[in-house]
């Protein structure tokens, strides 16, 4: 489990080639061996390296210029990546909300009899228990997409 104010994210492998992070601190060089990072808008710098980059269509905080059509073609292509067994990073500031969006619709993707309560929880016990925290308005989004 994350704990938040280390100052250092490591990413949570949250199912197996799937992982979440936040990018708020540069974390340690990892051996991950990642094939696609998708990482927030205008982020310069990413770790590790990888053969694709993808930008996550939400901006910081807010979810109020989220393009829905766009955030569960992310989450598609996340769980297509997963089935071709290509490892992935889903990171944004915290890797709290607009990370753990994508995330969630990826593994609804692949396991469409969860419910959404049944994918917060494991995301929850996997990364950090303020994961889609019940007030937030990122879970509020994803209750619209699920």
């Amino acid at each position: 489990m994350l704990a938040v104010m280390t100052g250092i994210d490591v990413p949570t492998e949250v199912a197996p080639g799937l992982y979440l992070s936040g990018s708020r601190q540069p974390f340690p060089a990892l051996d991950l061996d990642i094939d696609v990072v998708m990482c927030r808008k205008g982020e310069a710098w990413y770790k590790p390296k990888a053969r694709r980059r993808v930008h996550l269509p939400i901006e910081d905080v807010t979810f109020a210029d989220a393009d829905p059509y766009a955030v569960t073609a992310l989450a598609e292509d996340v769980a297509a990546c997963l089935r071709r067994r290509e490892r992935v990073l889903v990171r944004c500031h915290w890797g709290l909300e607009r990370s753990a969006v994508v995330v969630a619709l990826a593994l609804h993707r692949l396991m469409p009899d969860a419910s959404l309560d049944l994918v917060v929880k494991h995301l929850r016990f996997a990364r950090d228990f303020t994961v889609l925290a019940e007030d937030s308005v990122a879970l509020d989004f994803l209750r619209s997409l699920w």
